[in-house]
């Protein structure tokens, strides 16, 4: 067997070798043509006829230099016709040089909108588009909606006790998806039957209402007893639109309007209590209708209800002038003083919504250590997604973290 030399040796062996290949490798590196400059040729022949830019030169080639050749076609062009006092002269690769320089730097269609970024224009909205705008803009910053459950109706909830203004979840004897809302609750009936049979009884009705048309919606609970309706809202008694606490035989319709977006599903629920009132009072009975825009009030269907609960949408309630159209555009082609002082009042209204949600939106409380941090945050976001892109760091210090600290 061939003895392996050792390690200092293989040392002493290796060394010649490699001073014999770095000799080489420098040889060919010497002989190597040096890299070209584009720049530095466009510089010496180009930059008298097309500008330092490419930008043109009066009396010589005023236009700007760009276009969308590729790189290779430009080359052969080059060669062929460049410079213009002598063409021909450049040499294959320095025609390749100028010419992938030139297309990076300010010729190809990346390079222009590099150098003339994309101006940002503001566009008037419509008053429609207005209020879609805002609702889709706040509806974000709401909580997500629920799980969706099928079924058309609202989930009621039934109990056979009634402590008026709350519910006793230990008297819950029922629950079903209820189609519509209009029933009678004599006894002898179906929901009685359910209660067992109970004289004093409660029901809860939670879901949501679909509205195929923007406009004024009124919505009338009609009963003797005891109810509180919430549409477009937390179920929150503060937030009830309908709050008749007390019963009231002698004038058992309760109405109220509401503005809402067509195409869109809204909170829905219904609170009702049945206590026995004295001898010849009206038996306890309930219907929810509405009156749709340019329709007529009647029972809310079936297919509009359903029993999926969903997060309110601000529904901006200023009314902006009518659009001018005159000049065959959907909007005017001025802004007149009544939309100016619309659009003014439109922002008061969607500032003090927010302000009063401030704490619900950022996820914070009063007293709370971190409230400046997620105010901060919330800010951050709210910008973003109404200026539909990522804020730079001095637009953060600027528009958010100055105003929250002299707030």
């Amino acid at each position: 067997m061939k003895a392996v030399p050792a390690f200092p040796q293989l040392v002493r062996r290796t060394v010649p070798v490699l001073a014999i290949l770095l000799g080489w490798a420098g040889e060919a590196r010497a002989m190597a043509p040096r890299p070209v400059s584009g720049e530095r040729l466009y510089a010496r022949h180009c930059a008298s006829c097309h500008g330092a830019r490419g930008e043109g030169v009066k009396d010589k080639y005023a236009e700007a230099l760009q276009g969308d050749w590729s790189v290779a076609r430009l080359s052969r062009y080059v060669a062929e016709n460049m410079p213009d006092d002598a063409p021909g002269t450049l040499a294959p690769r320095e025609a390749e040089a100028v010419s992938a320089y030139l297309h990076a730097a300010f010729y190809s269609r990346v390079a222009q909108q590099r150098l003339r970024p994309v101006r940002v224009e503001l566009a008037r909205l419509t008053a429609d588009q207005h209020q879609v705008t805002v609702a889709d803009l706040l509806r974000s910053l709401e909580g997500p909606d629920g799980p969706e459950i099928p079924g058309r109706g609202l989930e009621g909830t039934y109990y056979n006790a009634a402590r008026r203004g709350g519910f006793d979840r230990t008297k819950q004897v029922h629950q079903a998806i209820d189609a519509v809302l209009e029933q009678d609750f004599r006894e002898g009936g179906a929901v009685r039957a359910a209660l067992g049979g109970a004289t004093e009884f409660s029901l809860q009705w939670r879901g949501s209402v679909y509205v195929e048309e923007t406009g004024d919606y009124e919505f009338i609970a009609r009963t003797p007893n005891s109810v509180r309706v919430w549409i477009n809202s937390n179920f929150d008694p503060a937030e009830a639109r309908i709050d008749a606490s007390v019963s009231n035989p002698a004038d058992p319709n309760h109405r109220m309007t509401v503005r809402l977006l067509g195409g869109r599903r809204y909170p829905l629920g219904v609170d009702y209590w049945a206590i026995p009132g004295k001898a010849g009072s009206p038996p306890p009975s309930l219907a929810l209708r509405w009156k749709p825009p340019h329709g007529v009030e009647r029972t809310i269907p079936a297919r509009n209800l359903s029993p999926t609960r969903v997060a309110p949408t601000f529904v901006l309630t200023t009314r902006f002038p009518a659009e001018d159209s005159s000049q065959g555009y959907e909007r005017s082609t001025t802004v007149s003083k009544a939309w100016e002082e619309a659009t003014t009042a439109a922002a008061f209204e969607v500032a003090n919504h927010v302000v009063r949600r401030l704490d619900r939106y950022a996820g914070s409380r009063a007293g709370d250590p971190k409230r400046g941090e997620k105010l901060e945050a919330l800010g951050v976001r709210f910008l973003e997604l109404a200026w539909r892109r990522p804020l730079g760091a001095e637009e953060r210090r600027r528009e958010v973290s100055e105003r929250i600290r002299t707030s």
